[in-house]
């Protein structure tokens, strides 16, 4: 979970920073995951928008930390992170 948590918010950071930010990159994506997967809970903007924070974690903080210890460096290292 805590992988899956770490790679939306890698999407999300991309998307604001592809199409610029203030283009409601989250509310859209919150709307959609509703959308599509309407029984799943857990995905409100408010939700999206934590694991946006989680993914932007300083490489020492706590989140950091947790997703290191539950699915190896790699989930960190891939990407713009390495």
């Amino acid at each position: 979970m805590i992988r899956l948590y770490w790679r939306i918010g890698r999407v999300i950071d991309e998307r604001q920073q592809r199409e610029g930010y203030g283009t409601a990159v989250i509310p859209r994506l919150a709307r959609d995951l509703h959308n599509e997967l309407p029984e799943e809970k857990g995905f409100s903007e408010r939700n999206i928008k934590r694991m946006l924070a989680f993914y932007r974690l300083p490489g020492r903080g706590p989140g950091w930390r947790a997703c290191a210890t539950a699915c190896g460096t790699s989930c960190i290292t891939d990407g713009r992170r390495g």
